[in-house]
């Protein structure tokens, strides 16, 4: 049983993973979706009456929330900033069945739902993907009703059972709480739950960092899971499972990108020193290493940002297109073409290819690349910011190489 609540994905989690796990192919798979904040608690519920329900079968329960792949850069709002606070990453699972034996017994289960409460907390999906939904009267909300919500649960427990762990609600006071932001929340740590003469439990990190809860003794608890680091390490095979179907593509661009201007980058420098051997000179040099600065620091940029966020087609494309107009530059300039501003004397101004139309077609297309592939990786705050200080790279590259041509035609 797998439960999520910040992605989903077809064929499920379980699926893409029995065979890895080796798990046989009769295994019944019951992926969860939309439990919300509570999903993993909700979740081990449903295992758990799995379990009972059936003796001697062997629930597998993971739950596991990607926070950050709903970070919106192009939705920079007060919600969106607290969620990433409040919410991370993290997986763990647990092994459920019907017996004496096992770490933990799990007493009893419930659950609470509370109507006309649809737009306090949730998603909202757009074209962007995931979009928090958290009203300002989620505090005031929680602290009103979870406590007669968790008290009436325990009065049915009891009422079924004969008995139930009272459960203690007591109310904090957050001191020196600011505005806005700070005590957004401020409201959720009124009410929190405390299981009377509860055993501690202890959360188990080893190598391929599996999660493990047990009670009692750390230490012999520890030592039982010793052997786990050399298992099938589950959660680095559902990191694997949740990141590489969304991963290769940014990353061949990227690449695809990064070899591009290396490769620009060798055939500049040949051409550079061709034509200086013939006579040429180079004009304004001094701003060229903060130009080549700019556009390592664009890469560079989107290798840390884009990697995993999925590639807007239309964006894309628009790029391909820009790729192209470059190629009929390189053509139509062929050895004369560099990324330094080279003057050779005597040599008659290009005016065919793209040319014919603008005055810089180069320039032109750089321009769109430094906007265009971060819209399709939907980072639209870093394409102004670079579009902005690639134009003030541009206007004393442009004023320069402007003046260097007028000099050549008056001299020739």
């Amino acid at each position: 049983m797998t439960v999520s609540s910040t992605g989903f994905t077809t064929p499920s989690l379980d699926a893409q993973l029995s065979r890895r796990m080796g798990f046989r192919p009769d295994i019944e798979r019951v992926p969860v979706f939309g439990l919300g904040c509570a999903a993993g608690v909700s979740g081990f519920a449903i295992a758990s009456r799995l379990a009972r329900s059936r003796p001697g079968t062997v629930v597998l329960f993971v739950s596991i929330e990607l926070c950050t792949l709903a970070f919106r850069l192009d939705e920079l709002t007060r919600p969106n900033i607290i969620a990433t606070a409040l919410f991370g990453d993290g997986a763990a699972a647990c092994v459920l069945r019907s017996g004496e034996d096992g770490l933990a017994e799990v007493e009893s289960t419930g659950e609470h739902l509370f109507p006309d409460t649809l737009d306090i907390m949730g998603w909202k999906i757009d074209d962007g993907g995931f979009g928090i939904v958290l009203a300002q009267s989620l505090p005031p909300f929680a602290e009103k009703e979870l406590g007669p919500a968790v008290g009436g649960y325990s009065g049915a427990q009891r009422a079924e059972t004969g008995g139930y762990r009272p459960l203690h609600l007591p109310s904090r006071r957050h001191e020196g709480a600011g505005r806005d932001g700070e005590r957004a929340f401020a409201g959720a740590g009124h009410a929190r739950s405390r299981a009377r003469r509860a055993c501690r439990i202890w959360q188990h990190v080893l190598a391929n960092h599996p999660v493990r809860a047990g009670a009692g003794n750390p230490r012999r608890v520890a030592g039982a899971f010793r052997d786990d680091r050399h298992g099938a390490g589950l959660f680095g095979q559902l990191r694997d499972a949740a990141e590489g179907g969304m991963m290769w593509p940014s990353i061949a661009l990227l690449a695809f990108v990064t070899l591009q201007r290396l490769a620009e980058l060798v055939l500049a420098r040949r051409n550079t020193a061709a034509l200086l051997a013939r006579g040429a000179r180079e004009v304004a040099p001094e701003h060229y290493p903060t130009m080549v600065a700019l556009h390592a620091g664009w890469i560079i940029g989107l290798w840390l940002l884009a990697p995993g966020r999925p590639v807007a087609l239309f964006w894309f494309f628009v790029f391909m297109g820009l790729q192209a107009l470059r190629l009929w530059v390189l053509a139509t300039l062929k050895d004369r073409w560099t990324t330094r501003i080279i003057v050779l004397p005597g040599a008659p101004l290009v005016r065919s290819g793209p040319y014919r139309l603008l005055r810089h077609p180069n320039y032109a297309i750089v321009v769109g690349e430094i906007a265009v592939l971060p819209f399709a990786f939907g980072l639209p705050l870093y394409a102004i910011v670079f579009s902005l200080l690639n134009a003030l790279i541009l206007y004393v590259r442009v004023k320069a190489e402007n003046a260097a041509l007028k000099s050549a035609m008056i001299l020739k």
